[in-house]
């Protein structure tokens, strides 16, 4: 593809701890019903396991920032929570869904975010926006200018990850998808970025486009110019996805295969790199695909355990059944009281074909014609 995915000092999600949030009970019945199934099986499955291939151990980011030092692992679903906004107008701003986030987090109504061992955040908050309403972002607007986005806004001083899901089956022609697979596919994609570029939405499209430090991005293609893993192999829901875990998930772009994939297989005989990868410590109990399998690293190859080292591993991967949980503003109990609403700024992506840009940039639909375009205005995004 001609593009360098390359890590510039940002944190990534060590564990994803996964909060699906409906913006009201109006969220469309499918998504209430079978989103946190969707969460809890992807989280915990080959999907993430690759993902270590994005790990930040040891590396010092591009212009010399220190890393993050975290490894990506396998991950659960926290709960899905119906909350009710302190406003009920049907047009939103990134601005107001972001202010609401955090403070129903500061009221208890929505669980605070959990943090690795080493302080980062490990939670994302998946926000699901009824039919009938239009999100708007940085100019741009739900279903004409994007499909979805992630960001980032800061919450009890820190970096915190979300993304925001418009109902895609209110959107003519189909520009984003259509069934429930599509919806699956779109939120794969938000779910895979925020975990390998969890603080891109910290960065502004000014500074990316005057090629300034781009820090705190972690993983992004040629300075984020080119979008992230999940950009680079988004085309419209054509070609672009394949089956796991029971769910069609959105194809993305490893350096190590040099392909945009959704899974790469750890290697077995007569079976080499790229179209494999050897498997590391980190995939005992996990990718070497039963409890009682280690990874012998000096071949890259999974076996059975022997003797003591059977009883200490365990399960890197179990993600958590979550059930659904209404909660009101009414009910809501105390929460962090230091958290607040920071800055924020988007990056947005999913649109029909092309590859997106990281920071402030967002896909631009051109409806007529149901393909993509992008552009930048100075400071946030234009969308």
């Amino acid at each position: 593809m001609g593009v360098g995915v390359a890590y510039y000092g940002g944190r990534v999600l060590s564990n994803v701890a996964i909060v699906a949030v409906f913006w009201t009970s109006n969220v469309a019945v499918d998504l209430q019903q079978q989103v946190g199934s969707f969460y809890t099986a992807i989280a915990s499955s080959s999907y993430i396991d690759w993902l270590e291939e994005y790990d930040t151990l040891g590396l010092t980011g591009v212009g010399g920032k220190l890393g993050s030092d975290q490894h990506i692992g396998r991950g659960k679903l926290t709960g899905a929570f119906t909350i009710t906004p302190s406003t009920s107008a049907t047009t939103l701003d990134d601005g107001d869904i972001a202010s609401e986030l955090a403070a129903q987090i500061a009221a208890g109504s929505l669980p605070a975010p959990t943090l690795d061992s080493a302080g980062n955040v490990n939670t994302v908050y998946m926000v699901e926006i009824p039919p009938g309403y239009t999100v708007t972002l940085l100019g741009g607007m739900s279903c004409t200018d994007f499909c979805a986005y992630h960001s980032t806004v800061s919450v009890g001083g820190k970096s915190v990850p979300y993304a925001v899901l418009p109902d895609s089956q209110s959107c003519v022609r189909a520009v984003c998808g259509q069934g429930f697979d599509d919806e699956t596919i779109l939120r794969s994609h938000e779910l895979a970025e925020a975990i390998t570029d969890t603080e891109s939405g910290l960065v502004s499209a000014a500074d990316i486009a005057a090629g300034k430090d781009v820090y705190p991005m972690a993983w992004a293609g040629d300075g984020g110019t080119k979008g992230e893993i999940g950009d680079l192999c988004f085309q419209g829901f054509v070609g672009d996805h394949d089956e796991v875990a029971g769910y069609e998930v959105q194809k993305l772009w490893s350096t190590f295969a040099g392909a945009c994939v959704v899974g790469v297989p750890i290697c077995v005989a007569g079976v080499t790199p790229p179209a494999c990868r050897p498997c590391t410590a980190y995939d005992n109990g996990a990718a070497c695909s039963a409890p009682t399998t280690v990874c012998e690293e000096a071949t890259g190859t999974c076996r059975a355990c022997e003797g003591l080292e059977c009883s200490a591993m365990t399960d890197a991967g179990s993600g958590a059944d979550a059930g659904l949980h209404g909660v009101s503003d009414a009910d809501a109990g105390a929460g962090a009281t230091d958290a607040g609403p920071g800055e924020t700024r988007v990056r947005a992506g999913c649109g029909v074909t092309g590859a997106g840009a990281a920071g402030v940039d967002a896909w631009l639909l051109v409806t007529a014609l149901g393909w993509t375009w992008r552009r930048r205005r100075r400071g946030r995004l234009l969308s």
